[in-house]
């Protein structure tokens, strides 16, 4: 009863759910939306990591579009979402589905995976229209591994942003030289 009770506090009570940092914890997709309920308008700040992918035959997806809509519908004026470590379908990456009040973006660790075979040969296009649905940013940070094959994301990235009239920062790793200056 003493740890239902104790749950129900922590779990309702929003001043707790305000600035949120889940890094040091990697969750699974269920965990991750199972805490989303506790978000709420009042959320300004959410640092999320998952866990790690390292079955390479069948690698674990810990993000989904859902994910991402559920939190820009609970946290609309959510100012900061990082993300660490998630293996993300090329589907769930698009600036349509995050919350349009982002003033600070920061995915690390991530690597992201697509469908199609031929990665070089597909084009992203998830950051397509920045400028329209999170004009606010003023820091975008991006990190893949380097062993990342990140199929032109660089030019894509810099391309998009360029046009962010608030854009302060702007850090992308893990990008390959050759890509920037084809």
């Amino acid at each position: 009863k003493v740890c239902a009770k104790f749950e129900a506090l922590l779990f309702g009570l929003k001043a707790l759910w305000i600035n949120v940092d889940f890094t040091g914890y990697p969750m699974m997709l269920n965990e991750t939306m199972s805490l989303t309920k506790c978000l709420h308008e009042g959320t300004v700040s959410l640092a999320l990591e998952g866990l790690p992918f390292v079955h390479v035959h069948n690698p674990t997806i810990n993000i989904s579009q859902a994910m991402i809509k559920r939190i820009s519908s609970k946290c609309p004026r959510l100012k900061v979402l990082k993300l660490d470590g998630f293996l993300i379908p090329t589907d769930v990456l698009n600036v349509s589905f995050f919350p349009s009040y982002l003033t600070s973006l920061v995915i690390k660790g991530c690597s992201l995976m697509t469908k199609h075979k031929h990665r070089h040969r597909q084009t992203f296009d998830g950051f397509q229209n920045t400028p329209l649905y999170m004009p606010l940013l003023e820091k975008i940070e991006i990190e893949f591994p380097m062993k990342h094959n990140n199929y032109s994301i660089t030019m894509v990235c810099l391309s998009h942003f360029k046009d962010l009239p608030n854009l302060k920062e702007l850090k992308i790793r893990g990008a390959y030289l050759d890509e920037l200056f084809a």
